[in-house]
């Protein structure tokens, strides 16, 4: 989460500093059926991949696991070229930001109190700062939402010894299930409930990634 914290609020920062037009922009005619305004570079999509899969691979021990992890950041690049979404440079910048973004996380996972300390920080700097300035909540939330996390660290560590194969199945499963039910609901009662900018932004987030998490307290999810 943290990673893909940082790597939602530093694209949109990167993409106001480069103001990179998208490729189809130059012939509209040939616009992609599913095209995209604002800027492309670098590419959102690629770089939360990179930096969400990037953490998976430079914090496992498993060979099967980073070659997954590798994998998924390809396809999602080719995937967005290939579609004519992004160009070949946007990829590659979003890539390498958020690899970037992989490392400098994971360098610090051996040493909790340090990581969580310098992580953090750079996610609520990074969310703070798209927030104010582009009226974007994403960064901001999720930072919130890793923060209750954390200080929820002891409590997650003795529910999940005693959950069983099936119970993890079944939890994660259902915990997507409100996941995929708040995304659509909460929007609509926070827009209606307070203002819809970055604050009710930054509330929705936090509740969309919070609530799901804290289902794994209770013992049958």
């Amino acid at each position: 989460m943290l990673s893909l914290s940082a790597a939602v609020s530093l694209n949109l920062l990167l993409k106001e500093l480069f103001k990179a037009p998208r490729p189809w922009l130059m012939h509209v005619e040939t616009a992609p059926y599913l095209a995209e305004g604002g800027y492309a570079l670098p590419c959102l999509h690629t770089m939360i991949a990179a930096a969400l899969l990037g953490t998976f691979a430079l914090t496992s021990n498993k060979k099967t696991v980073r070659f997954v992890c590798v994998f998924g950041i390809l396809l999602t690049g080719t995937v967005r070229v290939l579609v004519k979404l992004q160009s070949v440079t946007d990829v590659i910048s979003g890539a390498a930001a958020g690899l970037l973004i992989a490392f400098l996380l994971s360098k610090f996972a051996g040493q909790k109190k340090l990581y969580s300390l310098v992580s953090l920080l750079i996610c609520a700097v990074s969310g703070l700062a798209a927030a104010v300035l582009f009226q974007d909540g994403w960064g901001s939330g999720l930072c919130l939402t890793v923060g209750f996390l954390r200080l929820l660290d002891k409590p997650f560590q003795k529910a999940e010894p005693n959950r069983t194969t099936f119970g993890k199945i079944y939890g994660t499963l259902f915990a997507g299930g409100i996941y995929i039910g708040l995304i659509i609901l909460l929007p609509f009662l926070v827009e209606w409930l307070i203002t819809p900018l970055w604050p009710g932004q930054t509330l929705i987030v936090l509740l969309i990634t919070l609530i799901p998490c804290l289902l794994r307290l209770i013992p049958i999810f």
